[in-house]
């Protein structure tokens, strides 16, 4: 049975797609309003197709409202997870139903690739000795033969390299601009503490791991040997907490993508509902026209002795080449925009460049 079920984090709220053959008590004379409206759990039916709500609260007038306008309140996207997926193009789709074809298919390609930034994270600012920056990447891929195993044993949910082009920022002392970031994504704090301690104490199993994975590519002799230079001038490292994201569109990231980041200082402790009251809402909205393909924001919670002590937030920006930003014109809109450099300063953002990827 070709079957996708979907939690909808915002209400607790789930629902689950079949082909009408598979439902109970088909009638083909109920409209999908009526039908939902009727049960407060059940089946609901949209031409050839069925919905199976369960618990539908207000994700099931989401649903009513948006189809019937064929529209969708993006902001009400952004915590879908497909826990179950299918071969979508061997679902039924009768070519009647093509708006909600196109509704099935928004609803799967924004759900598949979350991990970009997960609950927690930590962000690696790296300032590199000169003239060690292929002894530095040697080094990580050396180290992304643990992580992708760290994830497979659920340590984490993702690591990634990113190099940072050098953007003409005159705020850096000469020698401190960084040359790369780790990100590294969690799942909890706990797993993210958890995985600290490792690093701390079972450094000696992690090299194991190391080399059982690159058998045949190095030797144990060689990996030693890499691992043991020191191509790392300063480190400063920032824990992330997400705050907001909208759904990536384009599938997973891969080597060779770029994102942009814009540290933040808040200056208002109203800066966070701006974000997600506000920017939110434009980011999505544009991610789901395909102009954007991802936005994050995140609250840093913790950071080294090395790190700086004035940021505050981060903003993940994915564009697409060719696209630009739809932005509403109206007057709150406005004032809004207006008053954005009032509760938060904006660094000069940084354009990063996916080097390597363990996800």
């Amino acid at each position: 049975m070709n079957h996708l079920r979907v939690n909808y984090y915002k209400n607790s709220t789930s629902f689950s797609l079949r082909h009408k053959k598979e439902c109970p008590s088909f009638s083909s004379t109920k409209s999908f309003g009526q039908d939902c409206n009727t049960f407060s759990s059940g089946y609901c039916h949209i031409n050839d197709l069925c919905i199976k709500l369960l618990g539908c609260g207000d994700f099931r007038s989401f649903l009513i409202t948006n189809y019937q306008k064929k529209t969708i309140n993006t902001s009400n996207l952004i915590f879908i997870e497909v826990l179950v997926t299918f071969n979508f193009f061997h679902f039924y789709q009768p070519k009647k139903t093509q708006s909600m074809k196109r509704l099935l298919t928004l609803f799967i390609c924004l759900s598949i690739s979350m991990s970009t930034f997960a609950q927690y994270a930590s962000a690696s600012y790296i300032v590199l000795h000169e003239g060690m920056e292929n002894d530095y990447l040697q080094l990580e891929s050396v180290w992304q033969a643990y992580h992708k195993e760290s994830i497979a044993m659920g340590r984490k949910t993702g690591w990634s390299i990113w190099k940072i082009a050098k953007n003409g920022d005159d705020s850096y002392e000469a020698g401190t601009y960084p040359d790369y970031l780790i990100m590294e994504q969690y799942s909890s704090k706990k797993q993210m503490d958890e995985e600290f301690n490792r690093y701390a104490e079972g450094y000696e199993s992690m090299k194991t791991i190391m080399k059982k994975n690159l058998k045949g590519k190095y030797s144990n002799k060689q990996i030693e040997k890499i691992l043991a230079k020191a191509p790392k001038k300063e480190i400063r490292n920032y824990i992330h907490k997400r705050i907001a994201a909208t759904p990536m569109i384009g599938g997973d990231i891969k080597v060779g993508d770029v994102m942009m980041v814009a540290t933040m200082e808040q200056l208002r402790d109203d800066y966070e509902e701006f974000e997600t009251e506000f920017w939110q809402n434009i980011f999505a909205n544009n991610v789901m026209k395909g102009n954007h393909r991802f936005w994050g924001f995140s609250r840093i919670i913790d950071r080294n002795e090395a790190a700086y002590a004035a940021p505050t937030h981060n903003a993940w920006n994915m564009f697409i080449d060719g696209k630009e930003l739809a932005r509403p014109d109206d007057f709150v809109s406005r004032k809004i925009f207006e008053l954005t450099s009032e509760v938060r300063k904006m660094y000069t953002p940084q354009e990063l460049t996916l080097v390597y990827n363990a996800q």
